[in-house]
């Protein structure tokens, strides 16, 4: 029979845990800041923006259906890097058509919040990739914008940091994620984003494909929709039941 207080017993299977790690410090800080509502709604529109503004771009620079001047035109002069670059892409459309899909699966990925973790993870390739690019061959202010997407597409993974830990270390009880947020996963966002997505992919099989103003209008639109929907529905229905 097992001898000494239980308290004794208690203390020494505790003193057995191992410590916290640097990875379980930061998903518990992970959890902390996903708490706040604001900071839920800012990544929901965060893949919002840059999912759309991918598939867009697919769409309006004809690196789907080989449709656009927008790329050609920025290929008339073959005496800088610019030019040539755009030339070789345009010129090899198996690659342009894949860097296109590619843009379209990850925006739409994202855009439907449900399958964001997966969305995000072929977001980083491409973005990279992109980035690197226009870095390499002196885009002059597309650097910029490449970067800060690059930056906001760190953001999203480290917003998914509990789940993608996962890719380097095995599960344990001290490393298990939190629930999804209250605000995150709510049925709202993920109907938006397929909306979304239906609306640019419907645009894409119209000769409006190529107008990149008008695609981004109405996903903002649709976005600013739903964003009155959750506060006059949802916020509003919480805060009643709090002040209840």
């Amino acid at each position: 029979m097992p001898t000494g207080r239980p308290d004794d017993r208690l203390g020494s299977l505790r003193s057995k845990q191992p410590p916290p790690t640097n990875m379980n410090k930061m998903v518990r800080i992970l959890t902390r800041m996903k708490q706040y509502e604001l900071l839920q709604l800012f990544t929901v529109y965060l893949r919002y923006l840059l999912g759309c503004a991918f598939m867009v771009a697919a769409f309006s620079m004809g690196k789907v259906n080989q449709l656009s001047d927008l790329g050609p035109n920025m290929m008339t002069s073959l005496d800088n890097p610019i030019g040539l670059a755009f030339a070789s892409f345009i010129h090899s459309p198996l690659y342009w058509g894949f860097i296109g899909w590619s843009q379209i699966t990850a925006g739409a990925l994202l855009v439907t919040q449900r399958f964001a973790r997966a969305g995000v993870l072929i977001y980083l390739v491409i973005i990279l990739n992109i980035f690197i690019i226009t870095q390499s061959y002196g885009f002059a202010g597309t650097n910029v914008i490449t970067g800060l997407m690059l930056l906001a597409a760190l953001y999203l993974a480290v917003w998914e940091g509990d789940v993608l830990q996962y890719l380097f270390i095995r599960p344990s009880e001290g490393n298990l994620p939190a629930p999804r947020p209250a605000v995150e996963r709510l049925g709202l966002w993920s109907i938006t984003g397929v909306v979304m997505v239906l609306t640019l992919l419907g645009l894409g099989l119209t000769p409006y494909r190529t107008n990149p103003i008008l695609g981004c209008s109405l996903t903002l639109l649709e976005g600013m929709v739903a964003l009155a929907i959750y506060l006059v529905r949802f916020r509003s229905s919480r805060v009643r039941a709090a002040v209840g």
